[in-house]
Parts: C-alpha cells; sequence; structure tokens
C-alpha cells in the first residue's frame, strides 16, 4: 500500500471508532432493572406465543395457529439485541 492509502485507513479506522455503533451505548446503566427487566413484556409475548402455536396446531384451528406467528415475530423483534433503546426511530437498515 502506498503511504497515502494507509493515511486514508488510519483516518477511517478514527473515524469508526469514535461513531460506531457502541459509541452510542449510554454509560448510565443504573435505571435499567437486573435481569433485563425491561423486556419482560416480550418474554410473556414470547410465552404466550409457544403456547398458542401447538395449541393451534394440535386442534386443527387456524386463527390460534396465526395468533401464534404474529405473536412470535412480535416477540423477535422486542428481543431483538439490536434495537435502539425506547423502541422509536429508524432501524439501522434503514
Amino acid at each position: 500500500m502506498s503511504q497515502y492509502d494507509e493515511e486514508g485507513l488510519a483516518g477511517l479506522d478514527a473515524q469508526l471508532g469514535r461513531d460506531g455503533p457502541r459509541s452510542r451505548v449510554p454509560v448510565n446503566r443504573g435505571s435499567v432493572r437486573p435481569g433485563g427487566g425491561r423486556r419482560a413484556g416480550a418474554w410473556w409475548v414470547l410465552a404466550t406465543a409457544v403456547v398458542a402455536l401447538p395449541t393451534g396446531l394440535v386442534l386443527p384451528h387456524g386463527l390460534l395457529v396465526a395468533t401464534g406467528l404474529v405473536l412470535l415475530g412480535i416477540a423477535a423483534s422486542l428481543l431483538d439485541p439490536y434495537r435502539p433503546p425506547g423502541g422509536r426511530g429508524r432501524s439501522p437498515g434503514r
């Protein structure tokens, strides 16, 4: 590599280190309850989906199967580790 390329890469590396996704993590995490308490609702949605989907499959009931699938999708969205705090705003891929 030429010296110009190395300087450009060093500048890019410094910018990524400064503007990376971990730089936006709040330092004060004292307001969050230990043990993942802020996602308790998501775990309840997941538990309901896990009960509804097999029940709808055992008792051939299409509405219950559809409800289980929709709830699984909602729970997966709520339990996303890369979701911004507060659940508002644009997703990183858009």
